[in-house]
């Protein structure tokens, strides 16, 4: 959990130049003259002063400024993260006061999401395939020979690293994240390992705690609080919303003759009389593990639970000869607007999604893959049914993240529920995560991968290097200087 949370702070720090947290610094560039290496990166001097040339994983003010705009205005779901936002200063263009779970998703999540069309492709590929190792590592499912793949993948991705970040990047934090899939191997996933758990439940049990001398007092009022906000309101609507008067017509008249013709069940006859003239709506409906709102809730909120993915059995031909259809799995994604519960005699009760849909249909216009796998929609184009609804028990829940680089698109993060196990769910690996294409077994890598240097350019021309007053360097030298004998003097 803190190797993660480490590497995260260490790539953040160095990308935003943080004071105190980046890696790349004045002693880092006079360990690249020291070793001979990377000669572009060099200190210039130029009179009192000191150059340091933009590296390759260098950010300008407005690339900075447009990495922390991402962070300080992404709305996820309620419970998945805290308020990343708190963190980050737009015009400091800093991030600071991450907790362990914060660094876990922003490592996993939200990284690969930030660092699109802000870093080089070579750079941010890289990135993105030791987010994905993580990613990976971090599933509810792990298989054996999945382990040892990446035992084999992390070691190349740190080769890679090796080839862009100084050497000052690889502390011990770094070089142990080569152990993590073998210790997956021998204790097993990290759910029952990592402290996430236990620090989110304790948080949840303090945000309880309003009054300290009556945290009893809290807890009810809290309670009763959210009882009048989840309280339903009914509203008369007509039956024609959710079924056609043809078919329940039809519908009804099949069950009777059905039984006179022999027993039925009690549900099927309940439910052929048809629902209630009038409906329970919801604002918020909790369902498969997921808490949903609607669009309208969450107005004015910093999360964002109204993202719903509906995934839909459809065959199609692969020509015009092919006579035998072809089964496959079509997703279609929408925002939440109603929650609908229908009344049918003997108690029973159905609940239906009323969503707005985004266009999946049309490949380039509303839908798309970017390069590293992920999910675009454009949110311009919807579809436009007759038939909006959806039974609540098929949604899933995504949240959408706006693309930086493209005004009208937003990128689809899917989520697992946690704690929540489908036991009858059948394991498939043939289903690649997003960005998986670059976690690739290593068998089948370019042995020659690696030595192509001419791939990577160590330095960015378009960038003004860093400038440095020699009276500041000599200030920071008698410090490291102070500081080590300060130490040697304690050890004595």
């Amino acid at each position: 959990m803190h190797i993660e949370k480490n590497i995260c702070n260490s790539i953040v720090g160095t990308l935003l130049s943080i004071d105190g947290k980046s890696k790349d610094n004045f002693n880092s560039r006079l360990d690249l003259q020291a070793m001979g290496i990377r000669d572009q990166l060099h200190p210039i001097q130029r009179g009192n002063r000191v150059i340091l040339p933009a590296a390759c994983y260098s950010l300008t003010s407005n690339e900075k400024k447009e990495f922390c705009k991402f962070l300080k205005e992404v709305k996820v779901l309620d419970g998945y993260a805290s308020n990343i936002s708190r963190c980050v200063q737009v015009n400091e263009r800093k991030i600071f006061g991450l907790k362990s779970h914060d660094c876990h998703v922003l490592m996993q999540q939200l990284l690969p999401l930030a660092i699109r069309g802000v870093l080089h492709k070579n750079v941010c590929a890289v990135i993105v395939e030791l987010c994905s190792f993580f990613k990976q590592l971090c599933s509810k499912v792990l298989k054996t020979d999945q382990l040892e793949h990446f035992e084999n993948d992390i070691i190349v991705t740190l080769c890679k690293l090796e080839r862009i970040f100084p050497p000052s990047f690889f502390d011990v934090m770094v070089h142990l994240s080569i152990h993590l899939a073998s210790e997956a191997k021998v204790a097993g996933p990290v759910q029952y390992r990592w402290m996430y758990p236990i620090e989110r439940y304790l948080r949840t049990l303090k945000s309880y705690v309003r009054n300290k001398s009556r945290p009893e007092g809290s807890i009810a009022e809290r309670e009763h609080k959210q009882s009048i906000r989840v309280k339903p309101r009914i509203r008369a609507r007509d039956v024609d919303l959710i079924l056609t008067r043809e078919f329940i017509s039809w519908f009804e008249e099949r069950i009777i003759q059905m039984r006179h013709e022999g027993p039925i069940s009690e549900h099927i006859l309940s439910l052929s009389r048809g629902p209630s003239t009038s409906v329970t709506c919801y604002k918020g409906y909790i369902i498969n593990g997921f808490r949903f709102h609607t669009r309208e809730r969450e107005k004015g909120k910093k999360t964002q639970n109204s993202g719903v993915v509906v995934t839909a059995e459809v065959s199609s031909f692969a020509s015009a000869r092919y006579k035998n259809p072809i089964p496959g799995h079509v997703s279609y994604y929408g925002v939440l607007t109603d929650v609908i519960e229908l009344h049918y005699l003997g108690g029973n009760r159905v609940i239906l999604f009323k969503c707005d849909w985004w266009d999946v249909i049309n490949s380039g216009r509303g839908i798309k893959k970017d390069e590293y796998g992920f999910t675009c929609l454009n949110f311009e184009r919807t579809i436009c049914i007759d038939e909006p609804f959806v039974l609540a028990s098929q949604a899933k829940q995504v949240f959408y993240v706006q693309n930086s680089n493209e005004e009208n698109w937003h990128t689809v993060v899917e989520i697992q529920t946690r704690g929540v196990y489908d036991m009858n769910k059948k394991v498939s690996t043939n289903d690649p995560e997003p960005y998986q294409q670059f976690i690739t077994p290593h068998s089948q890598r370019d042995v020659h991968e690696l030595a192509e240097n001419d791939l990577i350019n160590w330095d960015r021309s378009d960038i003004a290097g860093e400038t440095i007053q020699t009276d500041v360097l000599l200030s920071r030298q008698e410090n490291i200087v102070e500081r080590h004998n300060e130490f040697i003097q304690d050890d004595v």
